[in-house]
């Protein structure tokens, strides 16, 4: 069941992936299906009460994001400042929504943390390279390491996502 939730995962990392690099809307049908699939391929690993206590502790990370984003632009435009589709999509909000049943807590502030920092990187580059970015597909650039930890549990299902313990021993193991 995990393996076939992780596939069902995959796909719609790929689809949500492809539609936001094309035309910047992703599909609410597609997120519902990724949430559910990564929920499920998580309920292998932890029960329903951990999935849904992480969940309930990733949105209010995600909430404390959003806030501290706005407050922000608020302050340097001296004004309320709604970031909604004119800084951050609502595709890219629901799209961390989804991916918050996948990960617990730490996990998933190493995902967000690294997803937005390669991101950043790319960005970068694009811009020395003079290229023109008028907008950041971010759903799409953080969909594309969700493929590949999604690839690397379906072949090796013992990757814990809901778990912190793989983390706290690569650094306790990498730092002593």
């Amino acid at each position: 069941m995990e393996r076939l939730a992780d596939s069902v995962a995959l796909v719609c990392a790929l689809v949500l992936a492809v539609q936001d690099f094309r035309t910047r809307l992703i599909s609410p049908l597609v997120l519902l299906v990724l949430g559910v699939a990564l929920a499920l391929a998580g309920s292998a690993q932890a029960s329903w009460t951990e999935i849904g206590t992480c969940f309930l502790i990733n949105l209010a990370f995600i909430a404390t994001q959003l806030l501290l984003l706005t407050l922000w632009f608020s302050v340097r435009q001296r004004k309320f400042v709604s970031i909604f589709d004119t800084h951050i999509g609502l595709g890219d909000i629901f799209f961390f929504v989804a991916i918050a049943l996948a990960f617990a807590p730490v996990n998933f502030i190493f995902f967000y943390a690294l997803g937005l920092a390669s991101t950043l990187l790319v960005v970068i580059l694009l811009l020395l390279l003079r290229k023109t970015i008028t907008s950041i597909p971010l759903a799409a650039a953080l969909a594309i390491p969700l493929m590949i930890l999604c690839c690397w549990r379906i072949y090796q299902p013992q990757l814990q996502f809901h778990s912190d313990a793989w983390l706290s021993n690569w650094i306790e193991t990498t730092y002593s």
